[in-house]
């Protein structure tokens, strides 16, 4: 073990004026990012001559970021923001690809907890001279290369299962364009399909052992059953309050980029209740569920919804009465429920491959861990 400040020293330089370097960013996932791409506005200032410059295999952190793991080195000559401490290493001793996998390990990200300084309130900072009192483990650099083979190939398979997933969730509505992009007699959104509104409740209702209520929080890609309210009502609730396999539960007072946001709800462990900010959206005999869902979820369909919303207040709210008048194709239920064999067959397919990502998260972990213990 060595102290990691016996290789590593801070880098100083700022841009000044006339410069042409690229602006980056540094984040927690992907490392160094061009800011053109990490932001969907430039928030570079206009001027940054006082920003830092980071020479290409140089390390920069977010010094009150650090213990969120954003921290990478630079792919090529480029400034950072002033908020970013940068630091070079010694390469005779220190493979970089080595040092930021220890780095970003669980074990050192646990640790930087401990080097902040700072007032409670506020996120602690994390000094250079801080860091480098970690005693961490730096073994001869062939070692390191071997380590840090071994460490990048089992990511890159975390990488390629990533990408599928993301593949797979873009498919079906890739698949509902190919399908019914055209052709088709329209018909308004409120004859085909009902919106249920949800219930409210009191904080004397609330009870650890009563019925799940759905809420806004419950809203995301997939139902989230991970943080659920209870509540035992004072009054019966109307079986139609409670959620259905086939619905799609919408999001309908919440901030305006998230108002409309949509779950299909499928396969239920148990009875949960519609809450009070957020509507089911039921399919009638007409219709198939997952169509039904595939064309709400659509971004031109949510643009339009969320363009219902009023921008000017804290929370939008989702006009249903206009939604229900959008019109939607309405192929022959032959035709949706060819689509939503498909859809499932997807579904299935992401299922697999989200269990294998679990799998190789874990045996990267394991790596990690055996790795930084000197068992590798």
């Amino acid at each position: 073990m060595r102290r990691l400040g016996d290789v590593i020293a801070p880098a100083s330089g700022r841009a000044g004026s006339g410069h042409s370097l690229p602006v980056y960013s540094v984040t927690k996932h992907a490392g160094f990012v061009p800011q053109r791409d990490y932001f969907k506005k430039q928030v570079a200032s206009v001027d940054t001559s006082s920003y830092k410059v980071v020479r290409a295999g140089q390390f920069a952190y977010a010094t009150i970021h650090l213990d969120e793991g954003a921290i990478g080195f630079a792919p090529e000559d480029c400034i950072v923001s002033p908020m970013y401490t940068v630091f070079s290493v010694d390469s005779e001793k220190v493979d970089i690809t080595y040092l930021l996998r220890l780095l970003r390990s669980p074990q050192a990200i646990a640790r930087y907890g401990s080097l902040g300084r700072g007032s409670a309130e506020r996120r602690k900072s994390i000094s250079l001279k801080a860091l480098g009192s970690l005693l961490v483990p730096i073994p001869d650099l062939q070692k390191q290369r071997r380590i840090a083979a071994i460490l990048d190939a089992a990511d890159a398979i975390r990488a390629k299962r990533r990408a599928q997933l993301t593949h797979l969730d873009e498919l079906p509505q890739a698949l509902f364009r190919e399908m019914f992009g055209g052709g088709f007699d329209t018909v308004r959104l409120g004859d085909v399909a009902s919106f249920v509104r949800g219930v409210t409740y009191k904080p004397a209702e609330v009870s650890a052992r009563g019925v799940g209520v759905m809420r806004t929080k419950n809203v995301q890609k997939r139902l989230y059953l991970g943080d659920v309210v209870r509540i035992t009502p004072s009054e019966p609730i109307k079986d139609e309050k409670f959620l259905r396999q086939g619905d799609t539960l919408i999001s309908s007072a919440n901030s305006w980029n998230l108002v409309g946001r949509c779950c299909f709800v499928d396969d239920l462990p148990e009875r949960f209740v519609i809450g009070g900010f957020v509507v089911a959206l039921r399919p009638s005999s007409r219709i198939d569920p997952l169509f039904l869902h595939q064309w709400f979820s659509g971004p031109e369909v949510q643009a339009t919804v969320r363009s219902f919303g009023n921008r000017t207040t804290n929370i939008s709210n989702l006009d249903i009465s206009r939604t229900k008048s959008l019109l939607l194709p309405l192929p022959p239920l032959r035709l949706q429920q060819e689509f939503a064999d498909k859809v499932e067959a997807i579904h299935a397919e992401r299922a697999r491959v989200a269990r294998a990502l679990e799998a190789d998260d874990e045996l990267f972990a394991a790596l990690q861990h055996r790795a930084f213990r000197g068992e590798l």
